[in-house]
Formats: C-alpha cells, sequence, structure tokens
C-alpha cells in the first residue's frame, strides 16, 4: 500500500510537470499579448497545438494514476477540467479557423500553399486534442462499475499479467 501511494505521488508531480512547463513555455513565447490581432491569435493557437500534445499527456498521466491509487474524487476533478479544456479547445479551434481565412488573405501568394497545408495539420491536430478531452472527461466523471456511493471502484487494475501456473 504504502508503495502504491508513494507511485501515485510520483505520477502526480510528472503528470504536473507535464502538463504545467509546456503551457508555461508558450505563454513566455506568445508573451505580451496581442489578442486583438489576427495574425498573432493564429501563430499563438498554432503554437499552442503544437505545444498540446505534452500537456495532454500529463492529463492521461494524472487520470491513470487517479485509477491506480484509487482517488475518484481526483478522478472526477481531472474529468471536468477536461471538459473545461475541450470547450476552450473548441473555442480555439474555431478562432484558428477564422484567424486563418483572415491571415492567409494578407499572406504572399507563394507562403499561401505553406498556410494551408500547416493550417491543415494543426486543424487535424486540435480536433485530435478535443476528442482526447471529451474521452478523458467522460472517463474521468463516470463513476466505475461496482462503485458504491463513494464513489470507489471494486475493479482490480492490473498493470502486469501474472500467471498462476508455474513453468514446467
Amino acid at each position: 500500500m504504502e508503495s502504491t501511494r508513494l507511485l501515485a505521488r510520483a505520477g502526480y508531480w510528472l503528470a504536473a510537470i507535464f502538463f504545467l512547463f509546456p503551457i508555461a513555455n508558450w505563454m513566455m513565447s506568445v508573451w505580451p499579448l496581442h489578442l486583438g490581432q489576427a495574425q498573432w491569435r493564429f501563430g499563438a493557437i498554432g503554437g499552442f497545438t503544437n505545444a498540446a500534445l505534452t500537456p495532454l499527456l500529463g492529463l492521461f498521466l494524472a487520470l491513470s494514476v487517479t485509477l491506480l491509487a484509487n482517488h475518484p474524487r481526483v478522478r472526477r476533478v481531472l474529468g471536468w477540467l477536461c471538459v473545461l479544456l475541450a470547450l476552450l479547445g473548441l473555442l480555439m479551434l474555431l478562432s484558428f479557423a477564422l484567424d486563418y481565412v483572415q491571415t492567409r488573405a494578407m499572406a504572399d501568394i507563394r507562403l499561401r500553399q505553406a498556410i494551408d497545408l500547416a493550417s491543415g495539420v494543426a486543424l487535424v491536430k486540435q480536433v485530435g486534442i478535443i476528442v482526447a478531452l471529451v474521452l478523458m472527461s467522460m472517463a474521468g466523471i463516470r463513476r466505475s462499475r461496482g462503485s458504491g456511493k463513494s464513489g470507489r471502484s471494486s475493479e482490480n487494475i492490473v498493470l502486469i499479467p501474472v500467471s498462476n501456473t508455474s513453468p514446467e
């Protein structure tokens, strides 16, 4: 039991590092904010899309730790955080699409094909991130089968399969 608790602490710390540091690095790269400029928003959201995969892994790790350590309250909080982030991601997706149209119209004609390709990749990533956040929110918010009022699961989590038969 003690080793599970220590492993959970380490997992939460790693999850926080995976989540917070890439976002902080991205914030430093887009500071100062120029929210009124379509080109700045286009570049900032595109840059965030590239940086968002590591924080997404951090959230996934944290949710996995909640299952391993049987922390249903933390799991639900992370589930709702994923809902909020999915909604924010949807707003960013819409803003990025609108800013793409404006930025493309202002771009040199020789750069438009590169802008189209990079924007297409960023949009696919954004949709993938939103889908992952929705799935993680569902996993975080739903009660596990067999859970009582406390939300504690009676499911056993097996990380490494163990055979009961001895080798012959």
